[in-house]
Parts: structure tokens; sequence; C-alpha cells
């Protein structure tokens, strides 16, 4: 905006340009360097979710369309700025194509938990089917994790077959197939007879599982099933 509304006639006004507006992209990166700090502060504190990944990814692509604003100042190429733009706005989104944010969710909470920090059972089953195999995997293959963690881990693997059989609904539609989906169903296949021991007690609000331990966790509604409890 700013290049197309100010008039450079001279050398020395374009310099003086130049100057002032790669003054202005730092101040915008020490704002963009604190809330990414800010961010990774929340995620220490609280672990992985969505709403601090999608914006922790979108400071990267951000701050990469500042530095190569700032470049293209330099060498006196503005005119690509909304090529720059569109491709940092393809980067993010190919970023969170590429990057499976339900697995990393899972990992880094995962990991916090091994480490005496708070495992939100609740939250890891709220997540897509993208997340069942890696719940699979650390719940079956992780032997260093504490036996209530692991629980947790089977908890919200009993919640995820709960919603995927929906005994209060109908089948699936065919239409409705994808991947993810096929390898969340087969997953959930696999570990059903480990999770005899967790009873589903959806005869409430909110439907809750009770691990073999005696620990109760809440299963949160999910996309369809929402929408059924509100109906």
């Amino acid at each position: 905006g700013l290049s197309t509304l100010t008039k450079r006639e001279n050398e020395n006004q374009k310099r003086i340009y130049s100057i002032f507006n790669i003054v202005l992209v730092t101040l915008v990166m020490i704002i963009l360097v604190s809330a990414y700090q800010r961010i990774e502060l929340g995620i220490g504190w609280h672990g992985y979710s969505r709403l601090r990944l999608y914006p922790k990814i979108f400071l990267v692509w951000l701050a990469i369309l500042f530095v190569t604003v700032a470049v293209l100042e330099l060498i006196r190429r503005q005119k690509f700025f909304a090529f720059a733009a569109l491709m940092a706005s393809f980067g993010f989104g190919a970023s969170l194509y590429f990057f499976n944010i339900d697995d990393a969710i899972i990992e880094r909470n995962v990991f916090r938990a091994w480490n005496g920090k708070n495992l939100n059972v609740p939250h890891l089953a709220s997540l897509s089917d993208d997340a069942i195999p890696m719940l699979a995997r650390e719940f079956f293959y992780n032997e260093n994790l504490p036996e209530e963690t692991r629980q947790g881990l089977g908890a919200a693997l009993a919640c995820y077959r709960y919603f995927e059989e929906r005994p209060h609904t109908t089948t699936h539609d065919w239409r409705s197939y994808n991947w993810s989906s096929s390898q969340a169903e087969q997953t959930l296949d696999s570990v059903r007879p480990h999770l005899a021991g967790y009873i589903v007690r959806y005869d409430k609000y909110p439907v809750s599982v009770k691990t073999p331990d005696g620990n109760l966790y809440e299963c949160i509604l999910r996309g369809s099933e929402l929408y059924e409890r509100e109906e």
C-alpha cells in the first residue's frame, strides 16, 4: 500500500523510502517474535493443541514473507510482493497438509506426560481420525510410559471406538470413505480386544470412559456426533 501511494521521483527519495520501509518491517518482526515466544510459553505449559500449532506455523510463514519483503525492497523488486504473498499462503497451506498436526499433538503431549506433566485425555479424544494410528502406536509400543499415561491413551482410544461404532446412529455411508478413516477403522479393529477393561458410560452426558485403574475420563463429542446430540 505504501509503495502504491508514495511518490519517489529521485534516488534520494527512493533510498529514504526503503530505509523507512525496512524499519517498519523490522518493528513488525519484533512483534512476531514476541507472539511466537508467547505461543511457545503456552505450549510449554499446556502442551500442543490445534489452536496453538496453527498460529505457530502461520507466524513462521509470515516471518518468511516479511523477510522477503525486506529483500525485495533492498533489490528494488517491490512488484514481486504479490507473488511472494501468494507463495507464502501456499507454503502455509502445504505445511498443514504435509505436517500431521494430530500426530504432533499426541507425540508432544505423551512426551510431556512421560516427564510428569498432565495428559489431557479429553483433548486427545477430540482430534480427527488421523490421531488414532499414533495413539495406538504410543499405547502398544512405548514401553517407557507410566501406567496411568498408558491407560489414559487407552481411554482416548475407547472414546474413538465408541464414536466410530456409534450404537445410537446409522452406519457410515460409502460416499464418505477416505484413506484416513479407513486406516483409523482398521486400527480400532486391531485394538478392540485390548480395550476390554475400559468401560464406556454413555447413559448420560458427557460420554465418559472408566479405565481399569478406576480413573474416569470424558469423551468430547466430535463433528456429526455433536450435531446429532443438538438435533
